[in-house]
């Protein structure tokens, strides 16, 4: 099999772990990445499990105070 780089800076090997785990980017181009993302919320139902919710449209409908 041969040699993966990362797709963003093109000079760093992805380890094989990362690829087998669906990433195509080093660890520092993920790390990178991953710090774009500015909030999340986490929320729960009634006997549920969580529920993550990136999208601030979404969370709006969820709020049952907020206006229509």
């Amino acid at each position: 099999m041969g040699t993966n780089y990362c797709v963003v800076c093109r000079t760093e090997e992805v380890a094989q772990g990362r690829i087998l785990a669906g990433f195509i980017t080093c660890l520092e181009c993920g790390k990178a990445d991953a710090k774009k993302v500015k909030w999340c919320v986490t929320i729960t139902s009634h006997k549920g499990a969580y529920g993550v919710v990136r999208d601030r449209e979404m969370l709006k409908c969820l709020n049952k105070y907020q206006p229509i």
